[in-house]
C-alpha cells in the first residue's frame, strides 16, 4: 500500500519535470525523466482498476505519445508517427472512458 502511494505522489512531479526541460531545452534531460514517468505510470496501471484504470491508460498514452514527439523534435529521430499512434489510442481511450462515465450516472 505505501509502494502505491509513492508511485501516486511520484507521478506528476516526473511529468511536469519532463515537460519543464523539454521547455528549457534540456531535451536530454528530458529524455530521462521520460523513462521512470512512464515507468511509474505503467505500474499504477497495474494497481488500479475500472475507470480509473481507463484514466491511466490515457495518462501513459499521453506521456508515450508526447515522449516520441520530444524524439522527433530534439533528436530528429523520426518517431512522429509513433506518437500520432499513442495520440489516436489515448483519444479512443478517452471516447471509451467518457461513454463509460456517462452510463455510471
Amino acid at each position: 500500500m505505501r509502494f502505491k502511494k509513492i508511485l501516486q505522489l511520484l507521478h506528476i512531479p516526473l511529468w511536469v519535470l519532463k515537460d519543464f526541460c523539454w521547455m528549457m531545452g534540456m531535451s536530454w534531460l528530458s529524455l530521462l525523466l521520460a523513462i521512470p514517468a512512464i515507468l511509474v505510470s505503467v505500474l499504477i496501471i497495474n494497481y488500479t482498476s475500472g475507470v480509473k484504470k481507463l484514466e491511466n491508460y490515457i495518462i501513459f498514452c499521453w506521456l508515450t505519445a508526447n515522449t516520441f514527439w520530444l524524439m522527433d523534435e530534439k533528436l530528429n529521430a523520426h518517431t512522429h508517427y509513433v506518437s500520432v499512434v499513442f495520440f489516436i489510442l489515448g483519444i479512443g481511450i478517452s471516447v471509451k472512458y467518457i461513454i463509460q462515465s456517462l452510463k455510471k450516472d
